[in-house]
């Protein structure tokens, strides 16, 4: 088996999730945005649960790449079942980033009920609104950027393995492929980081919306 010092390659994501609001019922703008928002939250669920999910198998395939590099040719029975098991968690993460993928998308469609709600908010609070339905919308898009580098993260993690999975690959060409990982897994964090921003601004703009809302009743 190909010896290689130990390198990461899996991406432990640390999201910022969005903030649950108290829940207004009142027939007024605040209580008919803070509905959507509500329904917002409730359709990325899936998304939340996928984090911990997620960050699991990465984490027990993180442990099992570090043990199979380290196992020479004379286990090569070893490294094949551990390759094949690296190959099921992988395409596990696949399934579950492609699910909360589903579930971000669909929560996206609830934007054009905010668009309701502008109509029925007050002119001096209409551009914080407007601000509200800007910062979600990027959200959204962060969080699509995200899953197309986390996918091409995982596309590069299969070859890897393919590699690892042949006793005649050259020690050079799984290294170069373990810094290609490595630079993609860089990319996510960055994809990461930008997605926990939005979710920041989010949740700071939700509130000073509420607030001016809430000082005009």
């Amino acid at each position: 088996m190909i010896m290689l010092r130990k390198l990461p390659v899996y991406i432990a994501i640390s999201i910022v999730s969005l903030l649950l609001l108290a829940g207004c019922t009142r027939n007024t703008p605040e209580g008919a945005l803070s509905k959507v928002l509500s329904e917002m939250y409730d359709e990325e669920e899936s998304y939340r649960n996928h984090q911990e999910q997620l960050n699991e198998l990465e984490k027990e395939e993180q442990q099992l790449f570090d043990e199979t590099v380290e196992l020479d040719q004379e286990k090569q029975e070893k490294v094949d079942q551990n390759i094949e098991k690296l190959q099921s968690l992988l395409k596990e993460r696949q399934d579950k980033i492609k699910e909360e993928d589903a579930a971000m998308k669909k929560a996206k469609q609830l934007v054009e009920d905010i668009e309701s709600v502008e109509s029925d908010v007050p002119k001096a609070q209409k551009e914080s609104v407007e601000q509200l339905k800007e910062i979600i919308l990027n959200r959204y898009d962060a969080h699509g950027a995200l899953v197309e580098e986390y996918e091409a993260l995982i596309q590069l993690q299969k070859e890897l393995y393919t590699l690892l999975a042949n006793e005649q690959s050259d020690v050079v060409k799984v290294e170069e492929q373990v810094h290609n990982v490595n630079t993609q897994n860089e990319v996510v964090m960055k994809a990461v980081e930008k997605f926990n921003e939005f979710t920041e601004q989010l949740n700071e703009q939700k509130d000073q919306t509420f607030k001016q809302l809430a000082s005009q009743e």
